[in-house]
């Protein structure tokens, strides 16, 4: 017996957005979208028109990453090697600090630890953690031997994960010492 084959609708165009490559987009808190891209800025959208109402332009080169944190606040990272963390006041966002030169190579990702902490990842093989409203300072460096594209952290049992080439290891945020690492070699089971 064969498959039927499935209908599928068709798929109409809502609102097309002009823009430059796109980095990294979220969903904000208040409902709103944000994107990050190589033409060095943040933009905010209204979830339902779709038009730009923030233009947020302060790194020197393309925004590789954008989050937001529980408080609402804007982080973002760029080639440029900075980290720029933008306060939220009423619908608009002000950048309240620049960490400039955070790490030696473009930063990949900036995330929120906590209510206190940020980190960071970047091409030059580390992880760093930041602490404090202002000024943020760097509490320690976490040497990974490879280009770190990605983190996440596992807010219940406060370990951070961070992914590079070809492992992940995963962080104690309590000690911060490594307490586990995998490499990364999958072959696939279809083949």
């Amino acid at each position: 017996m064969r498959n039927k084959p499935v209908k599928f609708n068709k798929i109409v165009q809502i609102k097309k957005i002009e823009m430059n490559q796109i980095n990294n987009l979220i969903v904000l808190k208040d409902g709103r979208l944000a994107t990050s891209s190589n033409d060095k800025t943040i933009k905010i959208y209204n979830r339902n028109t779709f038009e730009c109402e923030l233009f947020l332009k302060c790194h020197t080169s393309p925004v590789e990453y954008i989050s937001q944190r529980n408080n609402e606040d804007l982080l973002s990272c760029s080639i440029d090697q900075s980290i720029k963390i933008w306060k939220k006041t009423d619908n608009i966002f002000i950048l309240e600090k620049s960490i400039d030169n955070a790490h030696t190579n473009m930063i990949h990702q900036v995330i929120e630890i906590d209510n206190k902490r940020i980190a960071s990842c970047s091409g030059d093989m580390t992880v760093k953690l930041w602490e404090g409203n202002e000024p943020y300072e760097l509490i320690t460096t976490l040497d990974h031997g490879t280009a770190v594209f990605t983190i996440l952290n596992i807010k219940q049992k406060d370990i951070l994960l961070s992914g590079s080439y070809y492992e992940v290891k995963e962080w104690d945020l309590n000690t911060y010492k490594w307490m586990y690492y995998f490499s990364v070699s999958c072959i696939n089971p279809n083949s």
